[in-house]
């Protein structure tokens, strides 16, 4: 992997042959990944995952105990403080549930506006883990101390996720001028210490709990897929690589000066650190609050300035939905985690795309059928998104697609009946020349997700995995541009980069 970076990833010149390049060292990754903990002995897993369980039961009682009272009483300072016990349950749990919990705060359609309030934080800002780790790893990772590799190093991290903290540094310039990076200062990822630990039994243990039917099954992907999302995740030269493969599709915009990734250490980097260029910016979830205060603080000035930060914010959301759309249609390789806390915009107005841990694509077989889907969504052609829909799933108790029954007519009818229902209710054809209002695809998909768990549709999990990773972009971009209407935006993009691949599909 190494040599490839330097060889190829960071080169000025990029040859054809790069893609093809890529796309082998994927799969040669997903192929030779192996959980660690699946090398030990099976009754060492077994006591292991007895142990999690157990772990997990004591640390969840008390929320449950709580819960359970909140139920029954109906008091709304009980609440409170179940909100407040859940989400500290959560952290003391681990990454896998921190990452659950992201998934939650991000499906308004499935839970208590108060529990998605509660729960949005863990998208940006998770539990910290000890100065003394983050230098064992390093001297682990390298075999040096930090002293030895950085000429400043901040104990404070600036932030800290599910998988992983950051801290800022500068690099000593014989690291620098080896790693090829422009100026020396440097953001420094590091995994959090039980993070291998707790990626491999909590899947299990979540999917079991899942099917038994104490929680409803807010996360619409199979477990072998959330399992290798996960590890994938724990992995940072996955990470690496992936901001290789951003670059790369994005090289043109990146020439331009509208957009940027950070460039990767290739001598400083492991499966649990990473190191990578300083991206210096204001995160765009704080730019998104500008100016809604504003008038309270500057009477006089007003107008101008608050035009001038409106134009601004537009132009921003234009920028981020050009880069997404991109992602999806155009390079069928989507950051999974596309929020504003992962988007910073530098004081040259260039937009940088940090953290592409978690990454989505659609397989060669679904990708016409979901484009498909796609387009028929925004040009507000309901049958053809009907039809396209089901085609991406099916029915439980009919994986074997025999079943003609007529009860099995009967769910079918009234699933379509269901979708028709909320495509007429969020979904107007935008290329009528009345039809004003923008299509939110987010409460869209919410209410798609929310009718297929009523009639046990199981959705196919990477078109799943892509409508919500569309539903979170949009909310970025909405929030920025309340009026951006990502529907109809995206239509030429459709007929630019998909048209052919639609109609082959067909």
């Amino acid at each position: 992997m190494r040599r490839y970076y330097e060889h190829q990833a960071y080169q000025a010149s990029i040859t054809p042959l790069q893609p093809l390049i890529v796309e082998e060292m994927e799969a040669e990754e997903e192929e030779r990944f192996v959980h660690p903990f699946e090398l030990s002995p099976w009754y060492w897993q077994a006591y292991f995952k007895l142990k999690r369980v157990m772990f997990l039961v004591a640390n969840f009682f008390p929320c449950g105990l709580v819960g359970s009272l909140m139920i029954v009483s109906d008091n709304p300072r009980l609440r409170e403080y179940w909100l407040t016990l859940l989400v500290s349950s959560i952290e003391t749990a681990g990454c896998s549930f921190q990452k659950l919990a992201q998934w939650v705060s991000m499906r308004p359609d499935m839970f208590p506006e108060d529990v998605i309030v509660a729960l949005a934080h863990m998208r940006t800002d998770s539990p910290q883990h000890s100065f003394e780790h983050t230098r064992e790893a390093i001297r682990a990772s390298f075999g040096k101390e930090i002293e030895e590799i950085f000429e400043e190093f901040d104990s404070e991290p600036v932030a800290s996720g599910s998988v992983a903290q950051v801290h800022r540094g500068r690099l000593r310039e014989s690291y620098a001028i080896e790693a090829g990076i422009v100026g020396c200062e440097v953001a420094v990822k590091i995994r959090h210490p039980a993070v291998v630990a707790e990626t491999f039994a909590d899947m299990d243990i979540l999917f079991d709990f899942m099917e038994s039917g104490w929680l409803p099954t807010m996360v619409p992907f199979p477990k072998e897929k959330v399992v290798r999302m996960m590890q994938s995740q724990i992995n940072l030269e996955h990470e690496a690589l992936n901001l290789a493969k951003f670059s790369m599709n994005f090289r043109k915009e990146c020439d331009a000066g509208g957009i940027g990734f950070p460039q990767v250490c290739t001598n400083l980097l492991s499966q649990g650190v990473l190191v990578e260029s300083w991206s210096p910016g204001v995160c765009v979830e704080n730019l998104s609050k500008l100016g809604e205060n504003f008038q309270e603080v500057c009477q006089s000035v007003i107008g101008e300035v608050q035009d001038e930060i409106s134009l601004g914010k537009k132009k921003l959301a234009e920028k981020i939905f050009d880069i997404n759309v991109k992602m999806f249609l155009r390079d069928n390789l989507v950051h999974g985690d596309l929020h504003g806390g992962n988007l910073l915009v530098d004081d040259k107005g260039t937009c940088v795309v940090i953290d592409a841990g978690l990454v989505s694509s659609l397989s060669v077989e679904l990708r016409p059928t979901f484009d498909r889907f796609l387009y028929s969504v925004c040009v507000g052609d309901t049958r053809d998104s009907i039809d396209t829909l089901l085609l991406m799933g099916h029915f439980r108790g009919d994986d074997d697609k025999t079943d003609v029954s007529l009860r099995a007519k009967a769910q079918k009818a009234m699933f379509e009946s269901a979708i028709e229902d909320c495509l007429t209710k969020h979904v107007t054809n935008p290329m009528k020349a009345d039809s004003k209002a923008p299509i939110e695809l987010g409460d869209l998909f919410g209410s798609i997700f929310k009718t297929m768990n009523t009639h046990d549709f199981r959705f196919n999990g990477e078109c799943a995995s892509a409508l919500m990773c569309m539903s979170l972009a949009e909310g970025v971009i909405r929030s920025l541009d309340p009026e951006f209407d990502v529907a109809r935006r995206a239509v030429p993009y459709f007929m630019r980069y998909t048209a052919k691949d639609m109609v082959l599909g067909m």
